[in-house]
C-alpha cells in the first residue's frame, strides 16, 4: 500500500475507534454505568459498602426526546404526500423516529437505511423500508474540502445463519453501486473490535443469491445521518457531553452524604488506654491499623499503656446540610451547562404551575429542540427525497423533479391546565361576540378541513329542516307549493292555473 494511503488508513482506524469508545461512553452514562471519582482506599469501601448512583444522565437525552414528536408530511404534489405518508405508516415512523432521535442525541449519531424490498426472483419492490442503523455499524466518509458532502459509508456487523454460525459483514454504500462482503466466524465469536473486522479475509459477495456488487440506480447514497448539534465537525455530539464530569460529582457527594448518615446512626467511637496488640492488624499491610467504619471502634495505647485509666468516648456527628447544598448545586450547573429544565430532573409539585412560567423555565430547552428539529428534518427531508427518487425509478410515482417535502413538528410550547381553560373560554366568548367565526373557531379548537366541512353540511340540514317545518310549503322551491303549476288543476290562490285567482 502507498505509504500516505497507509497512513490516512491508520489515522481513520484510530479515529473511528475514538468514535466507537465514545458511543460506549456516553450510552454507559445513559444507563447509569458511572465511574467512580474518588481516592483509591475510599473506592474499596464504598464499593463493597454502597452501590447506590443518581442517574441524572437519563433525563438530559429525554427531555428533548419527548418534545421531538412528527405530526406528518406536507408537499405540494399530493399524490407524493400520499405515498410518502403510506411508507411512513408502514414504517411506523412514530415508533422509529423517536428511536432515531434518542440515539443521536444520546450518542450524537444516528443512521437510516432506506431501500426498496424486493420480493424472492422479483426485480418489481413491494414495499420501501425504512430502517434504524445504529451508529457503532456505520462509518461515513465525507469529502476531505466539504464537510456536507458524503462520499462513502461503510456498515459493518455481524449477523448469524440459520445455524447459528456467526458471519461479519461489510458492505460499501456509494451513489451508484453498494459493494458487499461478507466472512464466516468460529462460533465462538459475538463481537468484534475494529481491529478484527480489519484482519478478516474478506469473501466477494453475500451467500443470499445476489450479485457481490449491487447496482444503486437512485443516485444518492441510500444512508441518511442524523447529527445532534452540528458543528464543523462530520460528526455530531452527544448531549451528555458536558453532563458526565458533573455527573461523577453528583456521584461522589451521594456517597459522601449516605456515608455520613451511616456514621451518624452508627457513631464512630474510641478507646484511649488500651495495650498497643489490642490494636487489629491489616491483613493486607500487615501492620496494625484504625479502620474508618460505621460502628468501629479506635483503639488507642495511652502515654504508658497499662499505667493509665481507660477512656471511652465518640466523635461528634457531621452536618450534612453542606453536602446536600453542594449536591443541589451541582445539579442546577448540570441544569443550566445542558440546557434542562430541573422539573425535567426531579418533578416538583408546585413549580412552574402557570403556562407563563413553564414557557419561562423550559425557553433554553425549547431553543435546543428547536435547533434539533431544523438539523433533524433536514435528514427526514433527505430520506422522503431517496423515497421519491425510488419510487419514480419503479413507476409508483411519475417520472420528473422531486419535490420539496416538510416535516410538521408537534408544538412545543407547554401550557398549565389552567391556561387551557382559559383559552377555550376565550374562544368561545370571541365566537359568541362574532368577533371569530364559527369556522374561525373550528380551526383555533383543533378540528381539520374535513370535520368543519361535514359540521358545517350539518349545521346547514339542521337549518334548512327546520326553516321547512317552520314555512310550510312557502318553503318549497316550487312557487305554488306542492299543487300544480300553470295549465294546473288549481292555482296558488284557488283559481284554474291560468294565474288568476278568481
Amino acid at each position: 500500500m502507498d505509504p500516505i494511503a497507509k497512513s490516512f488508513a491508520e489515522w481513520l482506524k484510530n479515529e473511528e475507534e475514538a468514535r466507537m469508545q465514545y458511543y460506549e461512553k456516553c450510552q454507559a452514562y445513559f444507563d447509569g454505568v458511572h465511574p467512580l471519582k474518588v481516592p483509591e482506599k475510599y473506592r474499596a469501601i464504598i464499593q463493597q459498602a454502597y452501590g447506590i448512583k443518581v442517574n441524572y444522565c437519563a433525563p438530559v437525552v429525554e427531555a428533548p426526546v419527548a418534545r421531538l414528536k412528527i405530526e406528518g408530511i406536507t408537499c405540494e404534489d399530493k399524490k407524493v404526500s400520499e405515498a410518502l405518508t403510506k411508507v411512513w405508516k408502514y414504517n411506523r415512523m412514530d415508533a422509529k423516529a423517536t428511536k432515531l432521535h434518542r440515539n443521536a442525541i444520546k450518542k450524537g449519531d444516528a443512521f437510516a437505511q432506506v431501500w426498496p424490498h424486493f420480493p424472492p426472483g422479483s426485480a418489481v419492490p413491494d414495499r420501501y423500508e425504512i430502517k434504524f442503523l445504529s451508529p457503532d455499524n456505520i462509518l461515513p466518509i465525507y469529502s476531505t474540502d466539504d464537510a456536507e458532502s458524503l462520499t462513502m459509508v461503510r456498515k459493518q456487523w455481524i449477523s448469524f445463519d440459520d445455524q447459528g454460525q456467526p458471519v461479519a459483514h461489510k458492505w460499501l454504500f456509494y451513489p451508484d453501486r453498494i459493494e458487499r462482503w461478507h466472512c464466516p466466524l468460529n462460533k465462538s465469536v459475538t463481537t468484534m473490535t475494529l481491529n478484527d473486522f480489519a484482519r478478516l479475509n474478506w469473501q466477494d459477495g453475500e451467500p443470499d443469491g445476489f450479485p457481490p456488487v449491487l447496482p444503486n440506480p437512485y443516485g444518492y447514497i441510500p444512508i441518511i445521518h442524523f447529527r445532534n448539534r452540528e458543528d464543523d465537525n462530520p460528526f455530531g455530539t452527544s448531549e451528555l457531553h458536558d453532563a458526565m464530569t458533573i455527573q461523577d460529582g453528583i456521584n461522589k457527594l451521594v456517597i459522601d452524604l449516605i456515608r455520613t448518615a451511616d456514621f451518624q446512626a452508627f457513631k464512630q467511637r474510641y478507646v484511649v488506654g488500651v495495650e498497643e496488640e489490642e490494636i487489629p492488624v491489616n491483613p493486607e499491610s500487615g501492620r496494625r491499623e484504625l479502620s474508618s467504619n460505621p460502628g468501629d471502634v479506635w483503639r488507642f495505647p495511652g502515654a504508658a499503656a497499662g499505667d493509665q485509666e481507660v477512656t471511652v468516648g465518640e466523635l461528634a456527628e457531621q452536618n450534612p446540610d453542606g453536602i446536600l447544598k453542594a449536591i443541589n448545586d451541582l445539579v442546577d450547573h448540570l441544569c443550566a451547562v445542558t440546557r434542562t429544565p430541573r422539573t425535567a430532573l426531579q418533578e416538583s409539585e408546585g413549580t412552574a404551575s402557570s403556562g407563563f412560567a413553564l414557557s419561562k423555565v423550559e425557553a433554553p430547552l425549547i431553543d435546543k429542540v428547536k435547533e434539533k428539529q431544523t438539523s433533524f428534518g433536514n435528514s427526514y427531508e433527505d430520506i422522503n427525497r431517496l423515497l421519491i427518487a425510488q419510487m419514480q425509478y419503479h413507476g409508483d410515482l411519475p417520472k420528473g423533479e422531486i419535490p420539496d417535502t416538510e416535516i410538521l413538528w408537534a408544538a412545543l410550547e407547554a401550557a398549565s391546565p389552567q391556561d387551557k381553560l382559559f383559552d377555550v373560554q376565550r374562544r368561545q366568548i370571541l365566537k359568541q361576540n362574532k368577533v371569530i367565526s364559527a369556522k374561525q373557531w373550528a380551526i383555533e379548537e383543533g378540528y381539520s378541513e374535513e370535520e368543519i366541512a361535514a359540521m358545517q353540511a350539518d349545521i346547514q340540514k339542521d337549518t334548512d329542516d327546520d326553516t321547512a317545518a317552520l314555512l310550510g310549503h312557502a318553503f318549497d322551491n316550487n312557487p305554488f307549493g306542492k299543487q300544480d303549476g300553470p295549465g294546473g288543476k288549481q292555482g296558488p290562490n284557488g283559481g284554474n292555473g291560468d294565474g288568476d285567482g278568481e
